[in-house]
């Protein structure tokens, strides 16, 4: 079988338990006290958490990636996702003129990164896990990008400025 993660606030702490694959017994992860989580894999077995920085802080924020009792921080950034299929993360990383994206194997901290030239305002999986609808700020307005991991390009979106992609991918 598959194991298990729980997450839970109480008293504004987050607190996140598991219960490995084979296990009876529930392993309690070190407290997160300043972290949201962000996103859980499909399977329920991955938890992607986003550190809450005090005032002032650039909109860059640590992301952790959790499947073992020590989180392994994946980078800076914001909206961090799994992949449909779970096989990848997915995040925004502000630069100081445009942003990238990152996107990363689970688990391995070596992110693939494809750098934009304009602001990103979202990013979305497409159904099929092997491309990404990113929502650009530029300077005539928002406009929606579709990018191939595979290549790493960008294409115009067929329609502009979608919010969420439907199930069969538009």
């Amino acid at each position: 079988g598959t194991g298990q993660l729980r997450a839970g606030a109480g008293t504004s702490r987050l607190f996140v338990s598991a219960r490995l694959a084979g296990s009876e017994n529930e392993t309690t992860f070190p407290s997160l006290a300043s972290a949201i989580v962000s996103d859980i894999s499909p399977d329920g077995t991955m938890l992607l958490l986003t550190e809450i920085l005090g005032p002032g802080s650039s909109s860059n924020r640590p992301i952790l990636f959790l499947r073992s009792p020590k989180p392994l921080t994946l980078g800076e950034g914001r909206s961090p996702q799994f992949s449909a299929d779970g096989r990848h993360i997915a995040w925004i990383q502000k630069r100081e003129r445009e942003d990238e994206i990152a996107i990363d194997p689970v688990g391995t901290g070596v992110p693939q990164r494809v750098r934009m030239k304009d602001r990103c305002s979202s990013l979305e999986w497409i159904p099929g896990s092997h491309r990404l609808l990113v929502n650009v700020v530029a300077d005539s307005g928002t406009k929606s990008q579709i990018l191939d991991l595979a290549t790493g390009r960008l294409t115009p979106a067929p329609a502009r400025s979608i919010s969420r992609v439907a199930a069969n991918g538009w």
